[in-house]
């Protein structure tokens, strides 16, 4: 038999070869599979970065199919007409695109616009020439052989990469024949590869093929299209892609940074193995030698098993605890004493977790005593934790039974439950919204119309009417009552979205008490409403009922915020905005702004409450009674309208709102004053009116005739055709109804204009301007009515439009 010695010899010769094996096969089978899979996450890096520059060139080129299928561009190309230059390629065009290169050529070869444009100094750039020798005649740039023809390059200037998009200029139909090429174009300067960066989070450098820092050669990339690795700076794995151009010559190199995670992690992983064998070599050459020189005796004291048990108690990733059957704490871990706050063994399981479990069902000790395993959810009230338990019955050899309780914090996972219903419940309330939203702009066309009829007629007879007349005040509410229509409807059109922003001069007290009356319906009756407006003109360019509804929210607001009555104060002055509230001004806070006070007595706000007022969504109302879309609806339009807003409010204090706007110059013309006069806007020209509706034709006849027009009727847009080509030298106006059947008021005054050519016209619509748009007509440049409006204000407008002003 060996002595021990040579045993321990033995065995230790063995594990040594074994570990010197085991990191030989580590080398050769671990390592390079982390090798390839740290190259395969290179390469897929590299494609990312890849498909996002591709995803900028789609951009690209989806904005210049918008520009090339336009007939405004169609036309442009023919006449050379600059009001398109002037309304559609503007500065804030190209800043708005990050747009560098604008350029517009006939089929044969000329340049009928050219603009380069310097998006980090805000102005033209000239053209670099080393482009200019590029884009000559019969370039495969310019070059379109049919109507779906498009080219997207990446070209290796001086001045660096140009990603270039080029389009044939058809028709808004995308018909022919091609009329030119537009070309539109965007460096890839370092904002644009930060941005690439920003999309992929990766390093991404970019290289011109004819740079000379270049890392590779352009002769090492494979043929096959795949990406270059080698090794980089810094400990990563660099990537590279080849991108030719448009003429398949070498443009770009792509280059990605991919940091060696993997293959460090895999060393380490290696490291860590060879080291937890080699001490579990050791650990088996002593226990062995021990073994050797004790004969295997084995004494197991109760100390070591105690030692043992703790061990692997303390290592479990959870709270433990024993307790017997008389409910009393056997055992506790370290993570369960840390729970409780100190060590409670003796104690009853209720008296310990009583002020921080909530422990629930007290059957569950005898469900457990019984044999069977009980698992539930336990809340910690004072941290607002959970835990999800486990008990289980733990049987000993004298027959008697103990409870084991495992606890697993499972918050996280409930916080997260918690958030996505609440996200669900958001989404919900958004619907909601938008389908409230979709009900208001639905029926806006048809209750202007009706609306239209009712202030038509009623304003007729009111004229035909003696002041002293018995039924005079009855006509006056009628009246009255179509006015507060009109603003409603425009409340809920402001409301629903459906209006298209349209900011125009006005005065700021006079925005303010217009909406007074719906202001006091939105507010209830123990709600007083004091208005402190400044005894001088307040000139804002605001759309007036975008305005309206910020002080609807706001008003609604303070209501909620005074269940048991108070004051709402709505005050206007001139001030300028605090620059310690605004420190991110910088130089836009010069110059002059009107100051809107909307202040309540109310309960007020806690301070977190009120940093997060303007947060989508946030609402501290009851489920039902609130959206979280108001205050943040009140944001948005401020912010549209270059303003600014802040909130000073403290428990039982009240809240306050101030919005700056921005003043402008010129006066505000007021509503004029007094009844109807024919006579002021009276005529004797001929107009043809155009309107499918047959009580508002009859309206707007009625009102024409009365003020000495002669008027010849149409009742849709192919019947204002037939009607001007029968009375083309009488006609002097022609009033169309913008969306009718058979062809709407555009098409119909493009064929008027094809007669006679530059006849005066007054579009009409009770439609939202938005849904005006969506059916792809426009006004630009032309008079527009808004649905209803009184007959005062039709016939100035008809006056307006003959004498040109």
């Amino acid at each position: 038999m060996l002595p021990p010695s040579k045993v321990l010899l033995l065995i230790i010769t063995a594990l040594g070869s074994l570990l010197i094996l085991l990191l030989i096969a580590a080398r050769l089978i671990l390592l390079p599979s982390f090798v390839e899979l740290e190259e395969k996450e290179a390469r897929a890096n590299v494609e990312r970065v890849v498909n996002a520059l591709a995803e900028e060139s789609s951009s690209l080129t989806a904005l210049a199919v918008d520009y090339a299928g336009w007939d405004d561009t169609y036309r442009f190309v023919e006449d050379g007409n600059r009001e398109y230059i002037r309304k559609n390629l503007d500065d804030p065009f190209f800043l708005k695109f990050r747009l560098n290169l604008v350029l517009l050529v006939t089929n044969q070869g000329k340049w009928t616009y050219f603009r380069c444009y310097d998006l980090e100094k805000k102005r033209s750039a000239p053209l670099p020439e080393s482009l200019r020798s590029i884009l000559v005649p019969g370039n495969l740039l310019l070059t379109h052989a049919d109507v779906d023809s498009k080219h997207e390059s990446i070209l290796a200037l001086p001045e660096g990469l140009l990603l270039l998009s080029s389009l044939p200029i058809l028709t808004s139909e995308f018909h022919g024949p091609i009329r030119g090429t537009l070309l539109l174009g965007r460096f890839l300067n370092p904002a644009a590869v930060r941005r690439i960066s920003g999309i992929t989070r990766l390093p991404v450098r970019l290289y011109s093929a004819g740079d000379t820092r270049l890392p590779v050669s352009l002769s090492s990339f494979p043929d096959t299209g795949q990406p270059l690795l080698r090794p980089g700076g810094g400990g990563a794995l660099s990537g590279y892609s080849l991108r030719s151009d448009i003429f398949g010559k070498p443009a770009a190199i792509i280059q990605v940074d991919t940091p060696r995670t993997t293959y460090r992690q895999g060393t380490r992983t290696i490291f860590y193995f060879i080291a937890w064998f080699t001490g579990f070599c050791i650990l088996v050459a002593w226990v062995s030698s021990y073994f050797a020189r004790k004969h295997i005796t084995v004494r197991r004291t109760g100390e070591e098993s105690k030692s043992r048990y703790q061990a692997i108690v303390e290592a479990f990733d959870g709270m433990l605890s024993i307790c017997s059957r008389d409910h009393r704490i056997q055992f506790m871990n370290r993570k369960f004493i840390d729970l409780v706050g100190r060590d409670a063994t003796g104690e009853t399981c209720c008296e310990a977790l009583k002020d921080i479990l909530a422990v629930g069902d007290t059957n569950d000790d005898d469900r457990v005593f019984q044999g069977e395993t009980v698992r539930r959810e336990m809340h910690n009230p004072r941290d607002d934790r959970w835990y999800y338990a486990v008990h289980s019955p733990i049987f000993h050899s004298d027959g008697t039974i103990a409870k084991l309780s495992m606890l697993t914090d499972i918050t996280d996972g409930k916080r997260a439950d918690r958030e996505r219903a609440e996200l669900e419940e958001q989404l919900q309330q958004s619907r909601k919204m938008e389908a409230v939203g979709l009900l208001a702009g639905g029926v806006a066309h048809d209750f202007n119309n009706i609306l239209y009829a009712i202030v038509g007629f009623g304003t007729l007879v009111q004229m035909n009417m003696q002041p002293d007349h018995p039924d005079r005040p009855h006509v006056d509410q009628i009246l009255a009552a179509t006015e507060r229509a009109t603003h409603l409807i425009n409340s809920l059109l402001a409301f629903s979205r459906k209006q298209v922003l349209d900011p125009r001069p006005a005065d700021l007290n006079t925005i303010v008490q217009g909406i007074e009356k719906i202001l006091r319906r939105v507010i209830s009756e123990d709600v007083e409403l004091r208005l402190t407006l400044a005894d001088y003109g307040l000139n804002v360019r605001v759309d007036s009922s975008q305005i309206d509804q910020v002080l609807i929210n706001l008003a609604a607001n303070a209501r909620d915020a005074m269940p048991g009555g108070g004051i709402l104060t709505i005050s206007t002055g001139e001030s300028s905005p605090p620059s310690d509230l605004f420190p991110d001004m910088g130089s836009s806070r010069t110059g002059r702004y009107a100051l809107l006070t909307v202040s309540d007595t109310g309960f007020g706000m806690e301070s977190r409450i009120r940093e997060r007022i303007f947060d989508p969504f946030f609402t501290t109302k009851e489920v039902g009674k609130g959206t979280g879309l108001g205050l943040a609806a009140v944001y948005g339009i401020v912010s549209q309208h270059n303003g600014y807003i802040s909130v000073e409010s403290e428990p039982g204090r009240g809240t306050t709102f101030h919005i700056w706007l921005p003043l402008v110059g010129g006066g505000h013309k007021r509503a004029e004053a007094g009844g109807y006069d024919v006579s002021a806007y009276g005529g004797t020209e001929t107009v043809l009116v155009v309107e499918d509706d047959h009580v508002l034709r009859l309206l707007n006849r009625t009102v024409l005739e009365k003020a000495g027009y002669r008027v010849v009727e149409a009742a849709n847009g192919e019947d204002a055709v037939t009607q001007f080509s029968l009375h083309r030298d009488e006609i002097m106006l022609v009033v169309m109804d913008l969306v009718m059947p058979k062809m709407n008021g555009r098409k119909a005054y493009a064929e008027i204009c094809k007669i006679r050519p530059g006849v005066k016209v007054i579009f009409i619509s009770g439609y939202a301007t938005d849904v005006i748009m969506e059916k792809g007509i426009s006004t630009d440049g032309f008079r527009f009515i808004q649905k209803p409006i009184k007959p005062r204000e039709y016939l100035k407008e008809v006056r307006a439009e003959l004498d040109g002003r």
